[in-house]
């Protein structure tokens, strides 16, 4: 079968468009956990210390020792645990 130059490149293009599209339906719920930030730029985030983000941190991404990094959904994880809800009024 022949194919015109336009007819291969509106293939090539569909094709693109759904490789694109089931990739991010495969991770579009995973997205929090690769989404990083240094330890700085979480501190930042936190409006905390480097030292008080490093220690009120349960786990963090090593990817050396200057290299620490956390998730968005380890961020989240952190804040969820760490509020405080008060009682319900009666």
């Amino acid at each position: 079968m022949q194919l015109t130059d336009a007819q291969e490149k509106a293939i090539l293009e569909m094709a693109a468009k759904d490789l694109a599209d089931r990739t991010w339906q495969k991770i579009e719920k995973e997205v929090e956990e690769v989404t990083t930030f240094s330890i700085a730029r979480a501190a930042g985030l936190l409006d905390l210390s480097t030292s008080q983000t490093r220690r009120t941190l349960e786990e963090h991404i090593d990817f050396g020792p200057r290299d620490a990094r956390v998730s968005l959904a380890q961020l989240k994880r952190l804040v969820s645990k760490r509020t405080v809800r008060g009682k319900a009024k009666q």
